[in-house]
């Protein structure tokens, strides 16, 4: 089989892409967009992203072993590569840097040292700074930039390279995830109580223990089980909420095989009820501004309207987003103040629902990550 080499894009300031080998048992998974973790330099490794994929080897240099992939899907397309060139150009900026602009910062991942003692047996008394650096050492393994936080101006790189060279600590590059998907625990039947027989015939079982018998009554009321419901289930949350349960009544009815408890991932961005309704239809003066706006878009990329508040605008937007939905495109609607999200939010939910992603300095990175991966699935 020939060899597969990846053109990819590191979060770094550099304007080239660079070049790495895809190990054999990789070729078959492999895609343009997808993350993969690299080494760049001695030690550090990185999560860039691939920007191409050929079988050209380059000539007289090195080339190191692509890692890991991360996604099982690319999180970048090509048209998204295509607009982060024009920026580096248009802006006189790196790849890289707009690589680290563009991409949520629970996306983006570096290696980070972490430092750990051997466990050698110090024989001599070691210099003030040496000493203030394997104690913290030694009473947890800590990561570089934090020791250099702890110990501030006491801090000495020299005294660090000593602790290495005498065989006292080690250093280790590791790459840890930003981002971590949030989850619920629910509690449902376990799968062998499949019938209101069997329901009660661990009832009887469970006559001496009376607490455990009146959670299950708890449950059974709480998930309608005995309207013939029994794969219903409900978050431990819930289910303890306003009670005196608690943790080891469920886990003794978990260990009897009578409930389960299993983690189901949810969504950290918060979800308004909304009741859908239909497009509201144009006046005159909004057909005749969409009909311009279309006729526009035929010979040049952008369009302006012009007219004053409360005059039908975000009408005319809401019809354009959807003839651009129902061609399976996307649509991108700017907003110039976070404090004007709210409404205009609200008045697009109504129409399209839970196809409107809000995006937002306002978000943390935890919440980003699930933008993006809400807007991939679009």
């Amino acid at each position: 089989m020939p060899e597969l080499f990846a053109q990819v894009i590191l979060p770094l300031s550099l304007h080239d892409s660079y070049t790495y080998r895809v190990p054999e048992i990789l070729h078959s998974e492999i895609k343009p967009g997808q993350r993969v973790i690299v080494q760049f330099g001695q030690k550090k490794f990185y999560a860039a992203l691939v920007f191409s994929t050929s079988n050209s080897k380059p000539e007289n240099i090195e080339i190191k072993d692509i890692q890991q992939i991360l996604d099982e899907e690319p999180v970048v397309f090509a048209k998204n590569f295509e607009l982060w060139e024009w920026i580096a150009k248009y802006y006189c900026c790196t790849l890289g840097d707009v690589f680290r602009a563009a991409l949520p910062t629970g996306l983006k991942l570096e290696s980070k040292s972490k430092i750990y003692s051997t466990g050698v047996e110090i024989e001599d008394e070691l210099p003030e700074k040496e000493e203030l650096i394997i104690n913290q050492v030694e009473h947890e393994i800590t990561f570089l930039d934090e020791l250099q936080k702890r110990l501030g101006a006491k801090f000495s790189y020299a005294a660090l390279k000593s602790l290495l060279a005498k065989n006292l600590i080690f250093i280790e590059e590791r790459v840890d995830a930003k981002y971590k998907p949030k989850t619920d625990t629910l509690v449902r039947f376990h799968p062998s109580v499949n019938s209101e027989t069997i329901i009660e015939a661990k009832i009887n079982k469970l006559k001496k223990a009376k607490k455990q018998v009146a959670l299950l009554f708890h449950f059974c009321n709480k998930t309608n089980a005995f309207d013939n419901n029994l794969n219903s289930s409900i978050s431990k949350k819930e289910l303890f909420e306003g009670t005196n349960f608690n943790a080891t009544l469920l886990n003794e009815l978990c260990k009897k095989e009578i409930l389960i408890q299993f983690e189901k991932r949810v969504s950290r961005i918060e979800q308004d009820e909304t009741t859908q309704v239909d497009i509201n239809l144009l006046n005159k003066h909004q057909e005749e501004a969409l009909k311009q706006i279309k006729t526009a878009f035929d010979t040049k990329q952008v369009a302006l309207i012009h007219g004053i508040t409360a005059s039908g605008k975000t009408e005319i937007y809401i019809h354009l987003i959807d003839e651009i939905i129902k061609s399976g495109r996307q649509a991108l609607y700017l907003i110039p103040e976070i404090a004007l999200t709210t409404q205009i939010i609200r008045r697009l939910k109504n129409v399209f629902g839970e196809k409107v992603g809000i995006y937002h300095s306002k978000l943390n990175s935890q919440e980003r990550v699930e933008i993006w991966e809400k807007v991939l699935q679009f």
